[in-house]
């Protein structure tokens, strides 16, 4: 990933995520945030789901935390879209 792409990233996620969060992401925790997303939120299999393993000291818990952070607002803002939608 070239830091043009990370930036491209991080502002795409940035009405989701905290700054504080958002700008303490280093490159292989995006990629591992989007790897989250593809198996989780975007997997149409039955069994969705992954296990992140890095060596201690390379940010598992800040990558947890920003992918739920990311999947809570996201959510909300599609149920927000589907009431709009369903009420009129």
């Amino acid at each position: 990933m070239t830091q043009q792409e990370l930036d491209a990233q991080l502002r795409e996620w940035k009405p989701a995520l905290n700054n504080e969060i958002l700008y303490k992401l280093k490159e292989h925790q995006v990629e591992a945030i989007n790897f989250l997303w593809k198996k989780v939120v975007l997997s149409t299999d039955k069994t969705r789901g992954c296990i992140i393993a890095h060596t201690m000291g390379l940010g598992k818990t800040l990558t947890t935390i920003a992918f739920i952070q990311r999947f809570i607002k996201e959510n909300k803002v599609k149920k927000k879209e589907i009431y709009k939608t369903s009420v009129g």
